[in-house]
């Protein structure tokens, strides 16, 4: 579990460095989610690159994870906005955040992801 755990880490490092900071203005629902899946999108994309170039064989899963390394290792891909503006007053920005749903999290506790 620790080198998946490492493995993740090293590419949320990665993308953190990569990503330009965006401000996006959370004028509806629907634009804060259209923007989540974009973002999770490309996040799945530069995740593919990466484990691609470091794993003999990366199969992009899609369902309860993202992807399954050497048919062993189950890895789930989350990304966020690093800053985000609120349209509040008092706090007009925050950090971005993701959610790990309970069937993802069990998933990856069984299958030392």
């Amino acid at each position: 579990m620790g080198t998946a755990f490492s493995f993740v880490f090293l590419i949320i490092q990665f993308i953190y460095h990569l990503r330009i900071l965006i401000l996006i203005n959370m004028s509806s629902i629907s634009e804060r989610n259209y923007k989540a899946m974009a973002n999770g999108d490309w996040g799945e994309r530069q995740a593919s690159k990466i484990l691609s170039e470091l794993y003999e064989k990366v199969d992009h899963i899609n369902s309860i994870i993202d992807f399954m390394l050497n048919d062993k290792i189950p890895i789930e891909v989350k990304t966020c906005q690093i800053i985000i503006q609120t349209g509040r007053e008092k706090y007009p920005t925050r950090t971005g955040r993701f959610t790990l749903v309970q069937d993802q999290h069990e998933y990856l506790k069984q299958h030392c992801g």
